[in-house]
């Protein structure tokens, strides 16, 4: 009877230790990426994660500063301060008040050490710097933006013509979806000019080599395939280049140059060189279609 009541006793112990390890520990599916201004962040020996009270608690130096500012830790007091453009934040561990500049601040969540890194909120840290934070659940991923950031391009188009703007190719084109609708616009840009919006993907950044066109790219409202894309080469457009293995997030795909189909049909190997455009098309939230046409930076000649 009493080697049964030890067991339960242990048993119990165990179970309340654990619970409380837990409650401490950040668990593997809790963890989150971190972008600023479309850039990963990289945190080498602890991850962000989402606390007990939902919120997203990040390593205070790795953060801020990548927002540009100086980070100090007192030892005695436990206590990080942090200093930008003449603001200052003071963050003690375990208390759910912070001191910013002369005035106090009530948290929703403490600041924590974890795995000897010192854990703040990264909402309130980052809009104290004067960032705007973004939060994705589906991809578990948080976008902060900088005052410093290159705004995204709004989309802004003239009446689309398929016949005129982007004939069809006569071997492998056809038209865009939903693109002969009278809402449908069109807008040229540069890869200069980019991140651009259209329909509900951003656009943030393209290169080309040899195989690929890589497009760094965010779909805004949905989860699904990478924005459609297509090439636009000797006047005409050709055939989608888009995938059904898109990813959730801020992600970057790579788009083959040269389709096996239009091997098949005895076109030569697509150069990269000739390629005037590549051309995205979404629709927006108004269900009207946008066609977005970035000149190929390595194209030789055309328009």
């Amino acid at each position: 009877m009493k080697k049964g009541i030890l067991i339960l006793t242990i048993t119990t112990i165990l179970m309340m230790l654990s619970i409380n390890v837990l409650a401490v520990c950040p668990c593997t599916q809790n963890i989150v990426a971190v972008y600023v201004d479309g850039e990963k962040l990289s945190f080498p020996d602890q991850a962000p994660f989402i606390n007990p009270d939902s919120r997203t608690l990040v390593p205070v130096r790795f953060v801020s500063e990548a927002l540009g500012a100086n980070v100090d830790w007192n030892g005695e007091l436990q206590r990080v301060d942090i200093s930008h453009q003449g603001k200052g934040i003071k963050l003690t561990i375990g208390q759910k008040e912070a001191k910013v500049d002369a005035g106090v601040v009530t948290l929703d969540t403490n600041a924590a050490i974890v795995s000897d890194r010192t854990m703040v909120p990264l909402r309130f840290v980052s809009e104290c710097l004067g960032a705007e934070v973004e939060w994705n659940g589906n991809a578990r991923e948080v976008y902060i933006t900088t005052q410093n950031a290159k705004p995204v391009k709004p989309f802004v188009g003239q009446p689309y013509n398929q016949a005129v703007d982007l004939p069809v190719s006569e071997y492998l084109g056809y038209e865009l979806f939903d693109a002969n609708k009278p809402g449908a616009r069109v807008s040229y840009i540069t890869v200069d000019e980019l991140p651009a919006q259209v329909g509900e993907y951003i656009i943030y950044s393209l290169t080309v080599d040899d195989e690929y066109v890589h497009v760094k790219q965010r779909p805004l409202y949905k989860t699904e395939s990478p924005a459609p894309m297509h090439i636009k080469e000797n006047g005409y457009l050709k055939r989608n280049r888009n995938y059904l293995d898109g990813q959730q997030g801020l992600y970057t795909y790579s788009y083959p140059l040269t389709l096996q189909r239009e091997l098949a049909v005895g076109l030569e190997k697509t150069d990269k060189t000739k390629i005037e455009a590549f051309v995205f098309d979404d629709l927006n939230q108004n269900l009207d279609s946008e066609v977005l046409v970035i000149k190929n930076p390595l194209c030789e000649g055309g328009n």
